[in-house]
């Protein structure tokens, strides 16, 4: 794979990660100050994390996304009909 194909598919990752933000409301701004460390990232509008630099966005919000699947996986595996079995 060339370098240039690796660039592609990098940023086909980054483009698809994006929707997925998206859909699930994950945002960012700039919130509370003017300085380097005020950038947070919200879900649903709630805060997630605060105290960001804009290089560290995108980091925290793929935890938040994984957060927001980890979750649903969880509530798929406890659905009232299981939890009417035990």
């Amino acid at each position: 794979m060339t370098f240039s194909e690796q660039l592609r598919a990098a940023e086909a990752r980054r483009k698809e990660k994006t929707k997925l933000f998206k859909k699930y409301k994950i945002t960012s701004k700039q919130w509370g100050g003017d300085d380097g460390y005020q950038h947070t990232v919200f879900i649903n509008g709630r805060q997630f994390v605060n105290g960001l630099t804009r290089s560290e966005v995108f980091y925290y919000k793929e935890k938040a996304l994984e957060s927001i699947i980890s979750k649903e996986s969880i509530e798929k595996l406890i659905t009232p009909e299981t939890a009417n079995k035990e």
